[in-house]
C-alpha cells in the first residue's frame, strides 16, 4: 500500500484540523496578550478539553459497560465453578450471560480506538508546528545567477528555529528532457549557533522533467558528531491547503515552475544563521524567484519558551554529560503518573480470565508511553497528560476509584471510595467487594482486577439457566442438620 497517496485525506480529514484548530485558540485575544509560550500551552490545554468534551458520548458507553460488568461479577463466579475445567462451555456460558443481560465485552474498549487515530494526528499536527513557519527570516544574502542561487539569513531573537526547518523555497523552471542536478557547495555554505559552525553534510538532488524525483522527500543526510548541521533539498508542488507540499508529482516540462525547498536540520538544536549556495546548469534550468517563509503569531506561540520547556515543538528531556542518551523530563514523568493513576481508576474488579489476562498486558502501558513520548514535541506530552486528567474527574465523578480505591485503603485503611461508586441493584456488600479490591481484608487479591471478596456471596448465586433466581438458596434438605444425614441401608 502506498501510504503517501493516503496523506492528503489524512492531513485534511484530521492532521490540518487539530492544527487549524490549536492555531485558533492560541490566537484567541485574551490569549494574544499572554507570553508566546503560554498562549500555546493554554491552546493545547483547552483543545484537549474541547476534544475530551467531544468524546463524552462514548466515554460514558465505556462507563456504562463497566458497571454492567460489576453487577454480574457474582454470577461470573458461579460460572467459573461450574465449568471448572471446561473452557469451551465456560465460554458459551459467559456470552450467553452477556447476551441476556445485554452487555458487550469490547464496548469498554471503543473510546479507546477513538482516541488512537486523534494521539497520532495530534503527533502530526504537533510535528508540522515545531517544523513550519518558524524560520530564520532576516535575509542578509539573495543573489540570483546563471547557474548559481547564493541566499543567507539569521535570526537574532527568540524562538530560534530547531531541529529542521525549511531555510527557503526556489521557484524553478526545468528544460528539455535530461536529468538536471542541482547540487550544494558545502565548502562556500554554512550553518551557525552562536557563532559556532555546525554544517557536517549536503545533500542536492536530481531533477529529471516528466519523472516524479526518487528523492524528493529525502531525510537529511548524515552529518558528523562535531559537525551536526546538514542541508538538504526536497522538491514537490504546493497543495491546496497551503501547508504540505505533493512530492510524488513529476517534474513539469511545459515551461511551469517547480519549488524546490532548501531544509537545515540542526539535529536537535537551534540554528541563528544559515548560509547556502546552489549550482545548476543554467541551460536546463532557471531560477524564477526565492522566497523566505512567513513566520505567524500561531507559529510563535508552539515554539516559544512555555514553563521550562525551551519549545512546545521540542521533546521533554534533558542529558547529564556523561550519558549519550536523554533522560525524560518532568513534565513527561507527571504524564506517566498521570497515565498510571488513570488506568488504575478505569480498571475495575472482574472475575473474567480473559478480562484479567488483557488487564495484566495492559499494566505496562504507562511505561510504554514514557518511552513513546520520548522524542515527540512536548506539546504531544501536555496534551496526553491533560486528556490523563480530564479521564481522572470524569471517572471519579462516575464509577469511582475503581482498583485505585483498593491502592489506596491498603495504604491509608480507609476506603476512600465515593458513595455513588456502588453498583446499581447490588447489595452494598458486593459493590464494595466489586470496587475496593483490598488484599489484606477478607481477600486475596493481588493488584490485577479479581473481585475475590465477592466469593461467598457468589456461592450462593447459580449459573445462569439451572433453574433458580439470582438470589436464591438451596433449601435444606430434612436430616441434613446438626451432625450430618444417616446413611441408609444399601
Amino acid at each position: 500500500m502506498n501510504f503517501n497517496a493516503l496523506l492528503p485525506l489524512w492531513n485534511a480529514l484530521l492532521v490540518h484540523p487539530i492544527m487549524h484548530g490549536l492555531e485558533f485558540v492560541a490566537t484567541l485575544p485574551w490569549l494574544g496578550a499572554l507570553p508566546s509560550g503560554v498562549a500555546g500551552g493554554l491552546a493545547i490545554v483547552l483543545f484537549t478539553i474541547f476534544l475530551r468534551l467531544i468524546l463524552l458520548p462514548l466515554s460514558l458507553v465505556q462507563i456504562r459497560s463497566q458497571r454492567h460488568q460489576m453487577a454480574i461479577q457474582p454470577e461470573l463466579k458461579a460460572i467459573q465453578r461450574k465449568f471448572k475445567g471446561d473452557r469451551e462451555g465456560l465460554a458459551r456460558a459467559q456470552m450467553a450471560l452477556y447476551k441476556e443481560r445485554g452487555i458487550n465485552p469490547a464496548a469498554g474498549c471503543l473510546p479507546l480506538l477513538i482516541q488512537m487515530p486523534i494521539l497520532f494526528g495530534m503527533y502530526a499536527a504537533m510535528s508540522q508546528l515545531a517544523t513550519v513557519g518558524l524560520t530564520l527570516d532576516q535575509v542578509t544574502t539573495r543573489q540570483i545567477q546563471p547557474g548559481q542561487v547564493v541566499y543567507a539569513a539569521e535570526r537574532r531573537e527568540e524562538p530560534l528555529p530547531y531541529n529542521q526547518f525549511v531555510l527557503a523555497q526556489v521557484q524553478v523552471v526545468p528544460h528539455g528532457t535530461d536529468p538536471i542536478p542541482i547540487t550544494i557547495q558545502q565548502d562556500q555554505s554554512s550553518v551557525s549557533f552562536g557563532g559556532q559552525e555546525l554544517l557536517g553534510a549536503v545533500e542536492g538532488l536530481t531533477l529529471t522533467p516528466g519523472q516524479v524525483p526518487p528523492a524528493a522527500n529525502q531525510n537529511p543526510p548524515n552529518p558528523t558528531a562535531s559537525a551536526p548541521a546538514s542541508i538538504f533539498l526536497r522538491g514537490g508542488e504546493p497543495d491546496p491547503d497551503g501547508i504540505t507540499m505533493d512530492r510524488d508529482v513529476p517534474v513539469p516540462n511545459d515551461g511551469r515552475t517547480y519549488v524546490l525547498e532548501v531544509w537545515v536540520n540542526v539535529n536537535a538544536t537551534n540554528a541563528d544563521t544559515a548560509k547556502v549556495v546552489l549550482s545548476h546548469d543554467p541551460r536546463q534550468l532557471d531560477v524564477v524567484q526565492i522566497e523566505t517563509p512567513k513566520i505567524q503569531a500561531a507559529d510563535l506561540a508552539f515554539k516559544s519558551h512555555f514553563l521550562w520547556l525551551p519549545s512546545l515543538g521540542q521533546p521533554d528531556t534533558w542529558r547529564l554529560p556523561s550519558i549519550n542518551f536523554n533522560l525524560p523530563g518532568v513534565l513527561l514523568i507527571i504524564m506517566t503518573i498521570t497515565s498510571f493513576v488513570s488506568q488504575r481508576m478505569a480498571t475495575m474488579p472482574t472475575e473474567d480470565p480473559q478480562q484479567q489476562a488483557m488487564m495484566r498486558s495492559m499494566a505496562f502501558m504507562p511505561l510504554m508511553y514514557l518511552f513513546f513520548f520520548l522524542q515527540t514535541p512536548a506539546g504531544l506530552v501536555l496534551y496526553w497528560l491533560t486528556s490523563n486528567v480530564f479521564s481522572m474527574f470524569q471517572q471519579y465523578f462516575t464509577v469511582g476509584l475503581g482498583l485505585l480505591g483498593g491502592d489506596l485503603e491498603r495504604f491509608t485503611g480507609r476506603d476512600l471510595q465515593p458513595s455513588w461508586a456502588h453498583v446499581p441493584g447490588s447489595s452494598p456488600a458486593v459493590a464494595a467487594a466489586l470496587t475496593a479490591d483490598v488484599g489484606g481484608s477478607g481477600g486475596s487479591s493481588s493488584g490485577n482486577g479479581r473481585a475475590d471478596k465477592v466469593q461467598n456471596i457468589a456461592q450462593k448465586t447459580p449459573a445462569p439457566g439451572d433453574g433458580r433466581g439470582a438470589g436464591a438458596t438451596r433449601r435444606p434438605r430434612p436430616g441434613n442438620q446438626g451432625k450430618g444425614r444417616k446413611r441408609g441401608k444399601r
